[in-house]
C-alpha cells in the first residue's frame, strides 16, 4: 500500500537555485577576518589555546580547500606537509593527502596540492 501512494516532489537543488547554500559576503568576510587574525597571532608567536588553532585549521580546510567534515575528521598530522622555502615574497604552501569521499579504498589516497597564501594580493 505504501508503494502506491504518490511521492511528494522535491527539488534536490532548490537550495542552490535560491542561493541559500552559499555564504553571504559578510559571512565570508567574517571567516577571512578570523583566519587572518589567527594567522597573525601565530606569526607573532602569540600563545593561543590549542583548541582555537584546531578550530582555525578545520575552518581553513572547509572554507579554502572545500573539504567535507568527514574528510577533515580523517586528516592526520602525517597527511599534511607545510613548507616555506625562505624566499622573500614566496608564499607558504601545503600538500594535503586526504581520502576523497566515495573512493573504494582508503589505502589509495590522492594528493591534493593546496596553496595556502593569502588571497588579497599580498605576498605573505
Amino acid at each position: 500500500m505504501r508503494s502506491s501512494l504518490p511521492i511528494v516532489g522535491s527539488d534536490t537543488y532548490a537550495g542552490i537555485y535560491s542561493e541559500d547554500a552559499f555564504l553571504s559576503i559578510d559571512e565570508e568576510a567574517a571567516i577571512i577576518h578570523h583566519l587572518d587574525s589567527i594567522s597573525l597571532a601565530l606569526f607573532l608567536k602569540t600563545t593561543l589555546p590549542y583548541p582555537d588553532i584546531c578550530d582555525a585549521g578545520m575552518l581553513l580546510c572547509a572554507y579554502q580547500f572545500a573539504m567535507r567534515p568527514f574528510q577533515i575528521a580523517m586528516l592526520r598530522t602525517r597527511d599534511v606537509r607545510i613548507w616555506d622555502d625562505g624566499s622573500i615574497g614566496t608564499p607558504t604552501s601545503s600538500l594535503l593527502f586526504f581520502h576523497r569521499i566515495g573512493q573504494a579504498s582508503g589505502d589509495r589516497k590522492k594528493p591534493v596540492v593546496a596553496d595556502s597564501r593569502r588571497r588579497n594580493g599580498s605576498s605573505t
